[in-house]
C-alpha cells in the first residue's frame, strides 16, 4: 500500500503557470484542481485539491512546499522549486470546503 493510503501515487506536481490558471486535469481517474495552497510559513504551496463530489463537501489536498514549515516533506528527486529539489507532496484530508470560508470570515470580522 501506498504512504498516501487508498490514493495510491499522488497526483503530479503542477506547474505555477497550471496553479495560476487553476487548471482542472485527470489522474487515476480522480479530477483535480491545480491552485495555490494559502500561505503558511512564509512560503506559497503549489497543491493539487481533488475535487469533491459535492459543494462544501471533503476534500484531498496534495502540498508541495518549498519550506520545512508547515510541511516537512521528503526530498525525492531533482526539479520543481528551481533549487535542485522535488518534494513529495503534504497529503492533508480537509473535512469541509464551508469550514475555509468561516475561517477567513471571522478573521477578518476580527481583525483590528
Amino acid at each position: 500500500m501506498s504512504e498516501y493510503g487508498f490514493y495510491g501515487d499522488p497526483p503530479p506536481q503542477p506547474s505555477s503557470k497550471d496553479c495560476t490558471a487553476k487548471r482542472v486535469t485527470k489522474h487515476n481517474e480522480r479530477q483535480y484542481l491545480a491552485c495555490w495552497y494559502p500561505q503558511m510559513g512564509g512560503y506559497g504551496s503549489r497543491c493539487m485539491v481533488e475535487l469533491p463530489t459535492e459543494k462544501g463537501g471533503c476534500f484531498e489536498a496534495f502540498i508541495w512546499h518549498d519550506g520545512s514549515f508547515p510541511f516537512d516533506t521528503k526530498d525525492v528527486g531533482t526539479d520543481s522549486f528551481g533549487d535542485g529539489t522535488v518534494r513529495q507532496p503534504a497529503h492533508i484530508h480537509h473535512c469541509s470546503v464551508d469550514q475555509f470560508t468561516q475561517f477567513a470570515t471571522d478573521v477578518n470580522q476580527a481583525a483590528l
